[in-house]
C-alpha cells in the first residue's frame, strides 16, 4: 500500500471495517441457524462488497482478492446456486478471520501484513468453482494473463439481457434488506451533503488533488450502492459525474466555475432523486435525460487528445462501470502464485455501450484508484482514531433517557423524603442518597451527551446555499462560519434548522447589498455574512450577522403603519429597537416585491414562533446602513431542564429558568406601596425601569390569597421574566426550591391552554405543571411596549446613580458586597460536592466543572468557621465561569451611598460603604480572579495599536465618586493614562487644556449632562473625529439612541471592565466611523 495514502479515508476504512467484522462473526452464526435467510446472506453480501469496493480503492490488492472471491460465493448462495452448509460457513469465517488480520496489520503498521493467504484463496476458488456453469469461467477465476486481450483487457463473455442482469443482481425492493437501505440513504445523503462544502472549497482551489480524490471516492460508492440496488437513475447520474472526475484527477480536464455549477447540478438531482428513494423507495418520474446529455457532452470534449473518450450514457438506461456486485476494483490476474496482486490496466478503449455482465465476479477497470499524498500516522494513532467512535440507536438513546429522568425522580424523592426524617442515626443513609446524587447527576450529563451533535451539521449547509443564492442575485458574499463544534441536542438541532435556514436566505436576499449599491455605501464590493455558536450560561447562541443596508425603522414604520400593525400615534412612541421588533409580527414585510425568498419580516413571524416553541428566544439588533445581527438563544436539551419551583394558591407549578432573569421580595407595607397601576395594568419599578406585572392567580382564575391580620407578616415574590425580547414581572405567593425536573407530555384537555408547557412528577410523586412563560404574556395580552414608553417619558433625570449590590458574609463579622450586575448566578451546594482537581477546589455545574475561590485565602478577613453548605456566586466572563463561596447570603440592596476608596487599599477591594448602619466592603472580583488564577483573564488576539497603551490619554467624565474610581482602575490598569472630570463642564475644561485621545463620559450627570458635553465636543472641528464612548447604567434603548444620535461611537453598560477595556482598545484602533 501506497506510503502516502490518503489518512482520513483510511481511518473511516479501519473504523468501518472493523465494526462490519465484528457483525460479520454473528451474522454467519445466524446464517448457521438459518441457511436459506435471504435478509441476512444480503446483509453478509453487503458488508463484503463493501470491503472489497474500497480496498480496490485504496490499493489494498490482498484484502481485495480475498473480499472478491468471499463475494462471488456469497452472490451463488444469495441466487440459490449454492447452498449453505456447515462447512461452508467454516470456511467463510476463516476467511473473516483473515480479513481481521489483515485489518489489525493496517491499524498497526499501515500494511497488509506478509501472512500468506494462497492457501486459502485456492480453497475459496475451488469451492466458488465447484458451482460454475460448464464452459465459463467461475466467477472466482482469477485470468491468466495469457487470456487477456490486446492491450490488456479482460476477456468477456457475451452478455446476456440487461434486465435479467438486473434481476439476478439486485435484491427485489419488497425483500431488500431494511438495515441495508436505511444505511444506504442516511450515508449517501450525509455524503451529498459534505459534497455541497467540497465543490464550493474546490471553486477555490480547482488544483486540490486530495479534494478531488475525496470527491470522486463518495461519487465511486453512491454508484456502486445504486447498481446494487438497481437504482438505475442514480447509477447513470452518478457514473457518468465519476467519469468527468477521473479526468479532473488525471490532469485530463481542467476544474472550471463552468464545471462547478454542472457538478452541483448532478448533486441537486440525486438529492431529488434519494428524496424520492426515501419517501417510496422509487426514484421518481423526473426526466434526467438532459442533465445526462450535458454530462456526457462535458465527459467527452474533457477527453485528451489520442484517448477514447467514455461511452455515452442514455437517460433510460443506466451505464455501470461494473458489475452490480462490484465496487469498480481493478482486474485481478492468476500468476504461478495463487496470491493476488493489483493490476492498473491502461485507459479502456472504446467500446459497446455499458454491457452488464451476468457473471457477478468479472472484473471490469474503473478508474484507477487514486494516489495518497500524505504520509501515514503511527499505529498507535490510527489504532486509537479508528476506535473513538460507537454507532447508538436513536431509540435506545431516547430509552436511556426516560429511564434517566425516573432516576432523577426517584433522587428528588429520596432527597426530599431524607430532609423530613433526618437525624444522627440517619447519617449512613445522608451519604448514601448523596451518592445517588452526585451518580445520577454524572449518568444524567453523560447521557445527554450521547444526544448532543455538533451545530455544525446544521451549519454545513449554508455554503452552497449562500453560494447559489448570491450568484441567483447578482451580489458577492463571503461567508464566516464559527463554532461548528457546539453541541446541541439533536432534537433542537432538527427544530432551529428550518429557521436558521430562512434567516440566511434572507440576509442574502433583502440584508447584503448589490456589489455596485455597496461600493457606492463605500463599502467593499462583497458583502460579510458572519454566522457563529456558543455557549453561555446553560444556553446555546447563534448569531447570525451580516454587514448588509440594516433595517431602517423609518421604512419599517412607514410599511407598518400602511399594513395597519400598529397606529401612527403609538409609532411615534416606539424606538428604534421597538419598530425594528416589528419584523416579527405576521405578514409584515418591507420587501418591494414578493419573491420565494423575500424580506425580513416575510416568514420572520414563523421563525420567532419555532424558536419560542423549543424554549428559544430570537432577538435582532441592526443599525442602518451597517448591517443586522439576529441573536438566538436556545436551551441545551428539552429532555431535563432547570427550573424554579413556586407555589400558587397551595399548588406547584415549574417556571424554566432559561426564562428567569431575577427574583424580586416584597413584604408588608412595601406590597402596596411599590405597587402601581399604569393603564389597567400592575407595574412595578424596578431599578430605573417599570415592569409589567401578572398575577398568576389570574392567569390560573384561582381565588385571591387572604391576607394576614397583621400587615408585616404579608409577603410576595415578583419572578421577573424574558420572552423574546419582553421582559414582565410574575406575582407569585411563594418560592419554593431551584429542582432539574423531567419533562413530561400534556394531556391533550390541557394542550388547548397556552399557559402550560407540559408537566412534572417532582420528588414526593406529586405532579406539577410547567409554566409556558410565552404563552402566558400572550394569554394577558400586555402592552408591553406601552407603558415602558409612558414609563420612560415619566421618568426624571437622576443626578446620583444608584448601585445593586449583592450583600454576604465568609464569616459571623465581615459583610461584602458585590454588584449583582456581574453575577450570572446564586447555587447552593453542600460540603461533599466540592471536588479537589490538581490542588484546586471544583464543582461540577451545568455539564462542565468551574473552579471555586474563598475569598479569605486572598484577603486579609478573618477565617470562616467549618459548615456543611455554602452559597456559590457564580460569575461568568468572556464564557468561563468561576464561583465565589460564600458561608451567608443577606441581602440584595439598592443603594445610593456613595463608596471611600480612601480607607481600604487591599488589592481586590474597591472601598467601603455604610448601608443601615453595618460597614460593608465592595468587593473587586476582577483582582480576587487575576490573584487566583493569573491567567483566567487571558488575553484574546487584541486590536493593533499605533502607540503604546501608556501613550494614550483618556479623558473619563463621571459623577460618581465611586463609578469614577472604578473604571479609572479598570483602564489604567491596562497602561492607559487617565484624565477625570465630575460632570460635562469639568470635561470641557479638560479638554481646553490637555491633549487627549479619546473621551469615556457617563451620560446622566448634575449641570452638564453625557448627552450635551457630546453635542458640545462635536461642535468644534478639532474634535470631530475623537472616538467617544458612553458607559452608563442606563440600558434603555432611547438612551441608547439619544446617545449616538449626539454623536457617541461605542455604548458599553457599567461594571463590565472586559468589554470596556475591549470597546477603548478598538475605537483607538479603527478611529471614529463617521
Amino acid at each position: 500500500m501506497s506510503d502516502m495514502m490518503d489518512e482520513e479515508i483510511l481511518n473511516d476504512f479501519l473504523t468501518e471495517t472493523n465494526e462490519s467484522m465484528e457483525r460479520l462473526d454473528q451474522e454467519f452464526l445466524g446464517l448457521e441457524e438459518r441457511p436459506k435467510d435471504p435478509a441476512l446472506i444480503n446483509s453478509i453480501f453487503r458488508t463484503i462488497h463493501t470491503v472489497k469496493g474500497t480496498s480496490g480503492f485504496l490499493g489494498l490488492s490482498k484484502l481485495e482478492g480475498l473480499a472478491h472471491i468471499t463475494e462471488n460465493i456469497l452472490v451463488k448462495c444469495r441466487d440459490g446456486k449454492m447452498e449453505v452448509t456447515p462447512d461452508l460457513i467454516n470456511l467463510l469465517l476463516k476467511s473473516v478471520d483473515s480479513i481481521k488480520e489483515i485489518m489489525s496489520s493496517l491499524g498497526s503498521s499501515r500494511t497488509e501484513g506478509g501472512r500468506d493467504i494462497s492457501g486459502l484463496l485456492e480453497e475459496l476458488n475451488r469451492t466458488s468453482q465447484g458451482a460454475a456453469a460448464p464452459g465459463k469461467p467461475a466467477p472466482g477465476e482469477i485470468i491468466r494473463p495469457a487470456e487477456t486481450g490486446g492491450g490488456g483487457q479482460t476477456r468477456e463473455e457475451p452478455p446476456p439481457s440487461e434486465a435479467k442482469a438486473r434481476e439476478a443482481l439486485s435484491p427485489p425492493k419488497e425483500s431488500m434488506d431494511e438495515g441495508f437501505f436505511k444505511e444506504f440513504l442516511s450515508e449517501t445523503n450525509e455524503d451529498l451533503e459534505r459534497l455541497d462544502r467540497e465543490f464550493l472549497e474546490l471553486e477555490k482551489n480547482p488544483a486540490d488533488s486530495t479534494l478531488i480524490k475525496n470527491i470522486f471516492r463518495r461519487f465511486h460508492t453512491t454508484k456502486a450502492s445504486a447498481g446494487f440496488l438497481g437504482f438505475s437513475k442514480l447509477e447513470a447520474i452518478t457514473h457518468i459525474t465519476e467519469d468527468i472526475l477521473a479526468k479532473c484527477r488525471e490532469g485530463e480536464m481542467s476544474v472550471t466555475p463552468g464545471l462547478i455549477n454542472l457538478l452541483l447540478n448532478s448533486v441537486d438531482s440525486i438529492k431529488a432523486i434519494m428524496g424520492n428513494i426515501g419517501a417510496g423507495r422509487s426514484e421518481g418520474d423526473k426526466d434526467i435525460s438532459a442533465l445526462l446529455e450535458e454530462l456526457n457532452r462535458t465527459a467527452k470534449a474533457g477527453a485528451v487528445s489520442g484517448q477514447a473518450s467514455k461511452p455515452e450514457v442514455k437517460a433510460e438506461v443506466p451505464v455501470p462501470s461494473a458489475p452490480k456486485t462490484e465496487a469498480a476494483p481493478p482486474p485481478v490476474k492468476k500468476t504461478a502464485s495463487p496470491s493476488v496482486q493489483k493490476v492498473t490496466a491502461p485507459p479502456p478503449q472504446k467500446e459497446p455501450a455499458a454491457p452488464v455482465q451476468a457473471a457477478p465476479a468479472e472484473v471490469h477497470e474503473a478508474h484507477p484508484a487514486p494516489e495518497a499524498d500524505s504520509p501515514a500516522p503511527s499505529g498507535a494513532s490510527a489504532v486509537a482514531q479508528a476506535d473513538t467512535t460507537v454507532r447508538v440507536n436513536i431509540e435506545l438513546l431516547d430509552s436511556l433517557m426516560n429511564l434517566v429522568g425516573e432516576l432523577v425522580l426517584a433522587r428528588n424523592q429520596l432527597l426530599q423524603n431524607l430532609q423530613s426524617l433526618q437525624n444522627n442515626d440517619l447519617q449512613i443513609l445522608n451519604q448514601a442518597a448523596q451518592k445517588l446524587n452526585l451518580v445520577t447527576t454524572e449518568l444524567q450529563m453523560d447521557i445527554m451527551k450521547t444526544r448532543m451533535q455538533p451545530i455544525g451539521n446544521v451549519f454545513n449547509k449554508f455554503p452552497r446555499v449562500v453560494r447559489d443564492l448570491a450568484k441567483s442575485n447578482g451580489k458577492l458574499v463571503r461567508l464566516t462560519v464559527e463554532g461548528q463544534g457546539t453541541e446541541v441536542d439533536k432534537t433542537l438541532l432538527e427544530a432551529i434548522k428550518d429557521p436558521l435556514m430562512h434567516i440566511v436566505r434572507n440576509s442574502i436576499d433583502h440584508g447584503i447589498e448589490a456589489p455596485g449599491e455597496r461600493q457606492k455605501n463605500n463599502k467593499p464590493a462583497d458583502g460579510q455574512l458572519f454566522i457563529s455558536a456558543y455557549h453561555e450560561s446553560g444556553q446555546v447562541v447563534i448569531e447570525i450577522k451580516d454587514d448588509g443596508g440594516g433595517i431602517n425603522p423609518i421604512k419599517v414604520r412607514a410599511k407598518a403603519i400602511e399594513k395597519g400593525i400598529i397606529s401612527p400615534a403609538v409609532a411615534d412612541k416606539m424606538s428604534d429597537k421597538e419598530l425594528q421588533m416589528l419584523i416579527f409580527r405576521a405578514g409584515f414585510s418591507t420587501a418591494e416585491k414578493v419573491t420565494n425568498i423575500s424580506g425580513r419580516g416575510v416568514g420572520m413571524d414563523v421563525v420567532k414562533t419555532n424558536i419560542e416553541k423549543v424554549g428559544g428566544l430570537i432577538e435582532v439588533i441592526s443599525e442602518a446602513g451597517k448591517g443586522t445581527t439576529l441573536k438566538l438563544r436556545i436551551p441545551l436539551t428539552l429532555a431535563i431542564i432547570p427550573t424554579l419551583i413556586i407555589l400558587c394558591r397551595g399548588e406547584r407549578y415549574a417556571i424554566p429558568q432559561v426564562n428567569l432573569l431575577e427574583l424580586v421580595f416584597l413584604e408588608g407595607e412595601a406590597m402596596d406601596r411599590s405597587i402601581e397601576k399604569m393603564h389597567g395594568t400592575e407595574v412595578y419599578r424596578l431599578r430605573e425601569n417599570l415592569l409589567p406585572l401578572i398575577r398568576l392567580r389570574n392567569v390560573l382564575q384561582l381565588p385571591p390569597k387572604e391576607r394576614s391580620p397583621n400587615v408585616e407578616d404579608d409577603y410576595l415574590y415578583i419572578a421577573v421574566l424574558q420572552s423574546g425580547s419582553q421582559v414582565f414581572g410574575l406575582i407569585l405567593d411563594d418560592i419554593l426550591d431551584s429542582e432539574e425536573i423531567v419533562v413530561k407530555p400534556l394531556v391533550s384537555e390541557f394542550k388547548k391552554q397556552q399557559v402550560y408547557a407540559g408537566a412534572t412528577i417532582l420528588g414526593d410523586g406529586q405532579v406539577a405543571m410547567i409554566l409556558d412563560v410565552a404563552g402566558i404574556l400572550k394569554n394577558e395580552q400586555i402592552d408591553i411596549e406601552r407603558i415602558s414608553e409612558e414609563a420612560r417619558a415619566e421618568e426624571d433625570e437622576a443626578e446620583v446613580e444608584s448601585q445593586t449590590l449583592l450583600l454576604f458574609r465568609v464569616n459571623e463579622k465581615e459583610s461584602f458586597g458585590i454588584p449583582l450586575l456581574l453575577i450570572s448566578r446564586i447555587e447552593e451546594i453542600s460540603r461533599d460536592q466540592i471536588k479537589t482537581m490538581g490542588g484546586k477546589e471544583m464543582i461540577s455545574y451545568f455539564n462542565s466543572l468551574i473552579p471555586l475561590i474563598r475569598l479569605e485565602k486572598y484577603l486579609d478577613i478573618t477565617p470562616p468557621a467549618p459548615t456543611d453548605s455554602y452559597s456559590v456566586i457564580v460569575f461568568n466572563f468572556n464564557n468561563k465561569k468561576v464561583g465565589l463561596l460564600a458561608n451567608f447570603l443577606d441581602d440584595a440592596i439598592e443603594t445610593y451611598e456613595q463608596v471611600d476608596t480612601s480607607v481600604f487599599h487591599e488589592g481586590g477591594v474597591l472601598g467601603a460603604m455604610v448601608v443601615n448602619e453595618k460597614a460593608i466592603l465592595l468587593i473587586d472580583i476582577y483582582k480576587i480572579i487575576e490573584k487566583a488564577d493569573p491567567s483566567f483573564f487571558e488575553k484574546k488576539e487584541e486590536e493593533k495599536l499605533p502607540k503604546n497603551l501608556e501613550d494614550y490619554k483618556i479623558l473619563l467624565v463621571e459623577d460618581s465618586p465611586f463609578f469614577l474610581n472604578l473604571e479609572k482602575n479598570y483602564l489604567e490598569s491596562e497602561g492607559f493614562v487617565v484624565l477625570t472630570a465630575m460632570d460635562g463642564l469639568e470635561g470641557l475644561a479638560v479638554l481646553e487644556k490637555e491633549d487627549v485621545d479619546m473621551i469615556v463620559t457617563d451620560l446622566e450627570m448634575p449641570r452638564m449632562d453625557g448627552f450635551a458635553f457630546v453635542e458640545e465636543v462635536r461642535k468644534k472641528p478639532v474634535y470631530k473625529s475623537m472616538p467617544i464612548m458612553a458607559v452608563t447604567s442606563l440600558a434603555g434603548e432611547k438612551d441608547r439612541e439619544k446617545a449616538l444620535r449626539a454623536g457617541v461611537d461605542d455604548y458599553q453598560i457599567k461594571m463590565d471592565r472586559e468589554e470596556l477595556v475591549r470597546a477603548a482598545k478598538k475605537l483607538l484602533a479603527e478611529g471614529r466611523r463617521v
